[in-house]
């Protein structure tokens, strides 16, 4: 089991082929799930070996009080002290690492500086070149088709060719629209006719036609009630 410790050392016990420290720590007590025990509230001592070169990498640094060691290392349980025993596997100081964190982005190369953001200039447009006189004209588009012929209003049905009048007090702007929707709804009532008078078998369409006039009325009555009085 791998272990990482950090913090201050106790005595250290210097011998030729090791060195001999320890560190003690107790468990704060988080927010654990209900039915979790919580943890001993006793210090746990570790004993924590290192070699002599190891300690050497360090010695000098954790003399400043406000330095701290930081240790990795594998533990096992350590009978003659009640308590756990850590073999070193990497050590280092916290200053140390601050110190080499500093000295490699001392050592980085300069990001270059921004070239600055040249504007492109604006180029003139270009002349239109005039229409040769021997180029044919562009075919004209077909006229857009009305709500009358996408419900087949027989040919004998007349589109009216001038526009039913409106009354008083509907708005210049408003009033095309209400004429448009007149026209429109006296067609419509013609096909609802038209497909009345067939036989049962051949009414087609006569649901939908109907639908289409209640809208067109719907919007009349809409129209009427904002501006008629």
């Amino acid at each position: 089991m791998k272990i990482v410790l950090t913090g201050r050392p106790g005595s250290v016990e210097k011998r030729p082929e090791v060195v001999i420290t320890t560190m003690s720590h107790v468990a704060a007590i988080p927010n654990l799930a209900s039915g979790i025990p919580i943890p001993p509230q006793i210090p746990t001592l570790y004993t924590i070996y290192m070699t002599p070169n190891q300690w050497a990498l360090v010695e000098n640094s954790i003399q400043d009080p406000e330095d701290k060691l930081h240790i990795e290392g594998v533990t096992a349980p350590d009978p003659e002290s009640n308590g756990m025993a850590v073999f070193v596997g990497n050590i280092r100081s916290e200053l140390m690492s601050l110190k080499h964190h500093e000295a490699q982005l001392a050592a980085a190369p300069p990001k270059p500086p921004k070239a600055p953001k040249v504007e492109k200039p604006v180029a003139d447009p270009a002349p239109v070149s005039p229409t040769p006189p021997s180029a044919q004209p562009s075919p004209a588009k077909p006229p857009k088709k009305s709500r009358f012929d996408d419900i087949g209003v027989e040919s004998v049905v007349p589109k009216p060719s001038v526009l039913p009048a409106v009354g008083a007090g509907v708005p210049p702007e408003i009033a095309p629209k209400l004429s448009e929707l007149y026209a429109s709804a006296n067609l419509f009532k013609q096909k609802v006719a038209s497909i009345l008078a067939k036989p049962k078998d051949q009414q087609f369409g006569l649901e939908m036609t109907q639908k289409l006039l209640k809208n067109v009325e719907d919007e009349i009555a809409a129209i009427e009630s904002k501006f008629k009085k």
